[in-house]
């Protein structure tokens, strides 16, 4: 396994969290508690699906979606 470290913009935390070989981004919110749905992720500055895997290089930053009336 390898740690890599998750940019969480609410908090303004950088949190590292362990994958392994097959770890999706839906993964990784479901290891931080984080429900998808309230989220956007991107991967190396690009917008990703939750169904992407995740490698040791890869550089994520979770932001909350704000919507209101």
């Amino acid at each position: 396994m390898v740690k890599i470290n998750v940019y969480i913009e609410r908090d303004d935390v950088t949190k590292q969290v362990e994958i392994s070989k097959k770890t999706t981004i839906k993964d990784i919110l479901i290891q931080l508690n984080i429900n998808p749905v309230t989220v956007i992720v991107t991967k190396n500055d690009e917008l990703c699906d939750e169904s992407e895997e995740i490698n040791s290089k890869d550089k994520l930053k979770i932001i909350s979606v704000v919507s209101g009336g």
